[in-house]
């Protein structure tokens, strides 16, 4: 199965998964209060903003110790994200018909755009680390843009009306411990794990291997084994480890060495 760049940017910008209202904490708009209690316009019923969360000034993942938040951040875990979605479905929401989804072919592949911008966060914090290190960049500097250049937009889209707060001193903050309501990420992973693709994208140093290898790590009760074991020639109870049968580029170590964390696993073959 080829990548397709351009397709994929067709999917991301042109998918309707980031067209659902914001919240308005406090507002007294009927209509906004309507949209904040019950209906939205996403693609997943009862993901509305009732999850209470406080800004914070700084996260764990902004610690000042630099290699506790790179873990943390090679943490971050785009695989779910990569849904597999029947066509009948994504056609009835005037969802651009996708690539298929190699294990069955009525249903399509799609990159859920949370986990987009999530993918391109990770990416910058890898340049920007990589930079702090004194390392070469892995990743190309027109990703890097694009990255940055994906969440400028997914913010202008949110318009996020929220006020926030500012305190009265010398160096004045805002919103800080000012409770926002959020959508519930653990419920939507949830509903992407139902949807796996069994993608796993291994690594960024495995970009010259098929992309067969990457949909190939579904869930032990997956209906979809049959399928994969025939593509691979494998028999009834087969099941790939991660790195199976790959041999990951010369350095991988050593970069990964130098960062004093664990391997960075970018989704930069996301291309979008």
């Amino acid at each position: 199965m080829e990548s397709n760049e351009d397709d994929a940017n067709v999917f991301l910008n042109e998918s309707k998964l980031d067209e659902w209202p914001l919240l308005n904490e406090k507002t007294n708009d009927d209509r906004l209060e309507k949209e904040i209690n019950g209906s939205h316009h996403g693609f997943l019923p009862g993901l509305s903003r009732d999850n209470k969360i406080a800004f914070q000034w700084a996260t764990e993942y902004a610690t000042e110790n630099l290699t506790l938040a790179a873990e943390l951040w090679d943490g971050i875990d785009f695989d779910p994200g990569f849904v597999a979605l029947p066509y009948d479905w994504t056609e009835s929401k005037s969802l651009p018909r996708a690539q298929p989804f190699p294990w069955d072919k009525n249903q399509g592949l799609y990159v859920l755009n949370g986990y987009h911008a999530l993918h391109c966060l990770k990416n910058i914090h890898r340049s920007i680390r990589q930079y702090h290190l004194g390392l070469p960049q892995s990743l190309p500097l027109m990703h890097i843009t694009h990255c940055m250049d994906a969440l400028r937009g997914d913010i202008l889209c949110y318009a996020d009306d929220t006020p926030r707060y500012t305190t009265v001193t010398k160096s004045p903050e805002s919103a800080v411990g000012q409770i926002r309501q959020c959508r519930d990420w653990a419920m939507l992973e949830r509903w992407a794990k139902e949807r796996t693709s069994c993608y796993n994208y291994i690594s960024h140093e495995a970009d010259h291997i098929d992309q067969f290898e990457r949909f190939k790590f579904c869930p032990p009760d997956s209906p979809y084994w049959p399928e994969v074991r025939k593509h691979f020639h494998k028999g009834s109870d087969w099941m790939p480890v991660t790195g199976d049968d790959i041999t990951l580029d010369d350095g991988f170590e050593s970069i990964a060495d130098s960062m004093a964390s664990a391997p960075y696993r970018t989704v930069d073959g996301m291309h979008g």
